[in-house]
């Protein structure tokens, strides 16, 4: 502070500066709990699906969309 290195700056000595977002920022968040058991589903029990799209630039099909399916039991995906 002693150099004035920027113009126009009215810089402060005190050591209670409390900065909300500095606080927020150097937080660090807690890892989430690590499954150690986890269900065995029979293949088909249970299907994620996701949609992506519409894309500017159609397929060479024509598409602008495309779905993904995934079995949770094999990890198979279409």
């Amino acid at each position: 502070m002693q150099r004035k290195l920027v113009d126009g700056l009215r810089a402060t000595a005190e050591e209670k500066f409390f900065c909300e977002g500095c606080v927020f920022g150097s937080m660090t968040r807690k890892p989430h709990k690590e499954v150690t058991e986890r269900r065995q589903y029979v293949p088909g029990e249970i299907i994620h699906a996701d949609v992506c799209g519409p894309f500017i630039h159609p397929s060479v099909g024509g598409n602008r969309y495309f779905i993904c399916f995934k079995d949770e039991s094999s990890g198979y995906r279409k």
